[in-house]
């Protein structure tokens, strides 16, 4: 019992060891290696299907059913989709994912039955929960092997028969079944056919599906008793076992190298399938769960040297090489040792073109004037020297062309060189073009763009015309399907169409490790620029835009690469780069080396947390993170993010809201934002790189809801009730004023009238006394007495006319129809005539009119109001002042204006009234109450634009009228 308890206990360390180690990352010759497990979500290893989506979203199909991967750990579906849950943990058999339709298929075992489930990923991350899940297929049967898909149909071996179904719109449109039985396992190869195999004959064969029951033909019979396809390379049937020759094309399957094979021998009896991610990581999974493979380390093949490299030229057939360099000539091997041997320590800084010779000889030019041509044959012997003019420098050279004869680009311009027995001929060719050229490509109409250090220039060898197309120092062109590529010193590069126009730029500030690009080159396999710069080389995708950079950390011999020292051979996958530090080869086969897709971060899952409630979980809906806006209570929201790059392995996620500050935490963390502000928002996240600098950024939209009251309904409801409220009380105050207005407009009526009666009761009242006397002094004959009547009578009349004057025009004033109307006057004359008109009352009462009148002749005035105001005021002195006191008037004319000035006694019992007029006249209070001759001395004074001054002097004895009038007012009112 002991030793059982001791072993049990001993088991039991080892598995958690061994779940402690699968979570780890191991390097294997190279590979990194990582197996997932149950640290990682994995609870169940027996994994039967594995996919990524569109979006870089892992799908995993278990005995559980589906999970999600986001490249950090697993997640169970179910709940996240929303969709059935019995639809998606029934126990599956096959994965497999449509592009074009962004759908998962699912293959189960339920009850006995083969079911077909589509789950339409498509609807599901853009918020449609109106179609889930769905089973397409239902049949009684297991399948044997695995499946074989396109993105329309699908091959299995049901019962051994063969089942074929057809996709088409998310549906089911064809089932068809073998006629014959008894197979096992079913394979498909592009221009192949469809492969089938049986126990226990092992032998391969071809299923017509375009024949009803799928007929069969023999093709051989293998010896590899296992039959886990794990894929079909070129000429070679690959199981989990081992491999199977055959000559088999295969243009749309994943190719395996041998290291990475190599890293799954400890587990290959358990493989059951392998896919890829987006990223080119390489995931085989089983009965034992998933590893993921990963290439580490040098991508390059290299040749350090203590100097700077020239021309190139390489033969895979011989593993040999030539490669001139600032120090000589050597040969160097790709294969084996990495190496490279000087040739001939004499021949020093002198060779920078090269071009090929007929059997495989290679001709290199001198820089130097004083060397000659070289030719080496194709074991790297040299072959012979060829004299060449010596005044010519040989930046480049192109050909040979189809007449044997070459382009040389030289310090004296375009040249023609035919190799002859007694050496280089060289002729000049006939083009307006003396500048220095770097490098030559033809445009495939029998002109050439030439880089030259004046800028990019279009020729043709037989026009001595040549056209500038860009300016500044070209160094390097290379031609691809779509145009060309040009670099420059110090400006990047530029890509020009097939009508050699520039589209596009390539600059530092738009990724480029360097703004001076040495060299370029086209790689027709991957269909994308290797670009050699001053700081690093850059793999350029014309579509994807940058996908990588590569540095010394990737093996390169240097950072700097060098003008024209790059080589690509001709039907071969190695690029040889040369450097200012030996040179570096790559084989862009190699499926580690490109990163097809280097986009950024995918958000797949969204999560918050509002005040008294608990966590909300959804998938993200494309753009927008959420489907709805938060709470505006929301404490925190989360962001899942799928990081699939795992050779450059972000360290760090950059992120901002709103265009605000760039804010950072680590990668392997999810991105949480504490208490989002109310409104709508846009995040933008990026990965950040140790090496490769940083991703694209990508942007997503959310919005947090405002406190109620702060909404847009509210805000609006709000303003309708203070406009409301506001126009209610405009209207009560409109109310209110005319109100008083009316009561004002009445006060003012009642008070005309009382003044009115005032004023025409006194004249009145006079003349109907006088008519008595007139009548007793006419029968009385007293004439002398008659006379003296006669003046009261035109003194009456006086005061009468100018009460009707002061009723006229303050009617005017009310009315806004008296204006001032200014002319030149005699005032001198006005006053004088006004004088005689008070000389009858003065002299009752014993008073003196003394005047004093100091005026231009002709002063600009309005003759008619200066009359009037100055008739009112000696009316008004003259009726109250005591008997025997004088009244003063003076008129003058200072600074510009017109003085009008009248002065008088006053009575002691008067002295209260006069002040309070005074007061009243100094606060501006609209009505003194004190007859019409007063108040129509203010409103003339106003039209006239003047000034109204009452005061008392002389110890408040006298009364002081002082009227200013503008000789020319601004305006009248």
């Amino acid at each position: 019992m002991g030793r059982t308890t001791l072993l049990l206990f001993f088991l039991t360390v080892a598995n958690l060891f061994a779940s402690r180690l699968s979570a780890q990352q191991v390097i294997r010759d190279g590979i990194s290696i990582r197996d997932y497990g149950t640290q990682e979500g994995l609870l169940n290893r027996d994994v039967t299907g594995l996919v990524f989506d569109k979006r870089g979203v892992g799908w995993l199909l278990n005995s559980t059913g589906l999970h999600l991967f986001d490249g950090k750990r697993f997640y169970e579906a179910a709940p996240l989709l929303g969709a059935d849950s019995g639809l998606l943990t029934k126990p599956g058999n096959v994965l497999h994912y449509v592009s074009k339709e962004d759908a998962l298929y699912v293959l189960t075992h339920w009850k006995g039955n083969l079911e077909v489930t589509r789950v339409p990923l498509a609807d599901i991350f853009s918020g449609n929960t109106s179609a889930p899940a769905r089973i397409l297929f239902s049949a009684p049967g297991i399948i044997y092997g695995r499946p074989v898909f396109t993105d329309s149909s699908m091959l299995a071996i049901q019962g051994g028969r063969l089942l074929l179904l057809r996709f088409r719109n998310g549906r089911i449109v064809t089932v068809a079944r073998s006629a014959w039985s008894g197979q096992h396992h079913v394979f498909a190869a592009p221009h192949a056919g469809v492969l089938v195999t049986g126990d226990p004959q092992h032998i391969l064969y071809r299923a017509d599906t375009t024949r009803p029951g799928f007929p069969l033909s023999r093709m051989d019979t293998l010896t590899d008793p296992q039959y886990n396809l794990l894929m079909i390379d070129s000429g070679r049937v690959r199981t989990a076992a081992g491999a199977y020759e055959r000559p088999l094309v295969a243009d749309r399957t994943i190719r395996l190298d041998k290291s990475v094979f190599e890293a799954i021998k400890d587990i290959h009896l358990t493989v059951s399938g392998m896919t890829r991610d987006a990223a080119g990581n390489y995931y085989f999974y089983g009965s034992l769960g998933v590893r993921r493979c990963v290439r580490f380390g040098n991508l390059f093949r290299t040749i350090s040297l203590p100097y700077e490299t020239r021309a190139i030229t390489y033969r895979p057939d011989t593993d040999q090489g030539i490669l001139a360099t600032a120090e000589g000539m050597h040969r160097f091997h790709l294969n084996g040792v990495l190496a490279a041997a000087r040739i001939d320590s004499a021949s020093r800084n002198h060779y920078w073109a090269a071009a090929g010779v007929k059997d495989g000889r290679q001709l290199f030019f001198p820089l130097d004037t004083e060397r000659p041509a070289v030719v080496f044959d194709a074991s790297g012997s040299r072959f012979g020297y060829y004299p060449i003019d010596r005044r010519m420098q040989v930046f480049c050279a192109h050909g040979p062309l189809q007449d044997g004869s070459y382009l040389l680009g030289t310090n004296q311009g375009l040249m023609r060189a035919r190799l002859t027995r007694n050496g280089i001929e060289t002729q000049a060719l006939d083009i307006n073009l003396r500048s220095s050229i770097n490098a030559i490509c033809p445009t495939g109409d029998g002109r050439y763009l030439l880089a030259t250090v004046d800028g990019l220039y279009l020729v043709h060898p037989d026009s001595p015309a040549a056209q500038l197309l860009l300016a500044g120092d070209v160094l390097c062109i290379e031609s691809y399907p779509q145009g060309w590529m040009v670099g420059f010193r110090h400006r990047g590069a530029r890509i020009l169409n097939r009508q050699l126009q520039p589209v596009r730029s390539l600059t530092y500030s738009g990724g480029l490790p360097g703004n001076t690009v040495y060299s370029i080159v086209f790689d027709k396999v991957n269909e994308l620029f290797f670009v050699g710069t001053s700081d690093g080389l850059v793999a350029y995708d014309p579509l994807a835009g940058i996908l990588r950079n590569y540095t010394v950390a990737d093996g390169l011999a240097d950072n700097e690469l060098n003008r024209g020292s790059t080589l690509q051979l001709a039907g071969d996958s190695l690029i040889i780069f040369g450097t200012i530090k030996g040179i570096s080869a790559m084989d862009v086969r190699l499926p580690f080396n490109i990163r097809r897709t280097r986009t950024g971060p995918f958000v797949w899952g969204f999560e918050y947390q509002a005040q008294g409630k608990g966590a909300v979980f959804s998938l993200s809906r494309n753009e927008a993170l959420y489907g709805q806006p938060l709470p505006h209570n929301t404490n925190w929201m989360r962001l899942k993010i799928v990081d699939l790059d795992f050779e450059n392995h972000p360290y760090s996620v950059a992120y901002r809201l709103d265009e605000g500050e760039w804010h950072y935490q680590p990668a392997d963390r999810e991105l949480t934002i504490w208490r989002p502000e109310a409104g709508t928002h846009q995040i933008e996240l990026r990965f950040l790189y140790a090496r490769n600098g940083a991703s694209e950024i990508t942007r997503y939209h959310f919005e947090v809801k405002q406190v109620w009251y702060l909404t847009t309904p509210a805000l609006v409801g709000l303003l309708v009730l203070v406009l409301s409220l506001s126009y209610l009380i405009a209207w009560l105050r409109i109310r209110v004023l005319k109100i008083k207005a009316l009561a004002q407009i009445n006060r003012n009526r009642q008070l005309l009238f009382s003044i009115i009666a005032h004023d025409l009761r006194s004249p009145l009242k006079s003349y109907q006394d006088l008519a008595e006397t007139i009548n007793y002094l006419m029968q009385k004959q007293d004439l002398q007495t008659l006379q003296e009547v006669s003046r009261q009578i035109n003194d009456n009349g006086r005061k009468l006319d100018l009460v009707l004057n002061n009723l006229l025009n303050w009617s005017l004033l009310e009315q806004k129809g008296l204006t001032p109307h200014f002319e030149d006057v005699d005032v001198r004359a006005i006053v004088d005539g006004l004088l005689p008109l008070y000389a009858t009352a003065a002299e009752r009462k014993s008073i003196p009119i003394e005047s004093m009148i100091d005026v231009p002749a002709l002063l600009p005035a309005d003759a008619n109001l200066i009359s009037l105001i100055l008739r009112n005021l000696l009316d008004n002195a003259v009726k109250n002042s005591p008997a025997g006191c004088p009244v003063a008037v003076a008129v003058s004319f200072t600074d510009g204006q017109l003085q009008l000035l009248v002065r008088n006694a006053i009575r002691v019992e008067n002295l209260a009234a006069i002040t309070e007029v005074i007061g009243q006249l100094q606060r501006g209070e609209g009505d003194v109450g004190r007859g019409i001759g007063l108040n129509f001395i203010r409103q003339a004074t106003r039209i006239l634009n003047g000034t109204l001054r009452f005061r008392l002097i002389a110890g408040d004895t006298q009364l002081e009228a002082r009227v200013l009038i503008p000789a020319k007012p601004e305006n009248g009112i």
